[in-house]
């Protein structure tokens, strides 16, 4: 399988094809899918180590955990673009998501449509979920879901 050439050449290169705003092919967009993963499991390592139990999952339950983490920030994203009420903790980590990415491909925020990258992702973490969906993960979605919620709240901690 062809990757992107992940050199900071390769990735301006990829960000000069999202400002032009031209169609991209698939490499190209599981590179940016790539990117925000890195991200979220960043997001997903900082929240977690007072997690209780998580450090008795599995290492598939804990690579899962990541996905679920993007799956939920991206639901409640665009959630909060239909009802219109910004300000929740979801919309705070698409922001900071979108920030790194730009970030990787030296572009500004202005420069990628929040929904031309919520659809890419979108679109790559649900071929992602169904794939990687087993009977593992199945027993313990209860869990996924409870420690996904406590990583991206619904409701804006005050802190």
């Amino acid at each position: 399988m062809e990757t992107l050439n992940h050199t900071e050449g390769g990735l301006k290169e990829l960000g000069e094809r999202v400002a032009s705003k031209k169609t991209l092919n698939d490499i190209e967009t599981s590179a940016i899918f790539s990117m925000s993963i890195d991200f979220i499991d960043k997001l997903v390592q900082e929240k977690t180590e007072s997690i209780s139990g998580l450090e008795q999952k599995s290492d598939g339950i804990k690579d899962y955990m990541k996905y679920a983490v993007l799956g939920r920030v991206l639901r409640l994203h665009n959630e909060t673009v239909a009802e219109g009420n910004f300000g929740s903790e979801a919309e705070t980590m698409f922001g900071l998501l979108k920030k790194a990415v730009c970030d990787n491909l030296s572009i500004t925020q202005k420069q990628f449509a929040d929904k031309l990258l919520s659809t890419m992702l979108n679109d790559n973490l649900n071929s992602y979920l169904v794939k990687h969906f087993t009977s593992e993960i199945r027993e313990d979605m209860d869990f996924i879901g409870r420690v996904t919620s406590q990583i991206v709240a619904e409701k804006p901690q005050v802190k």
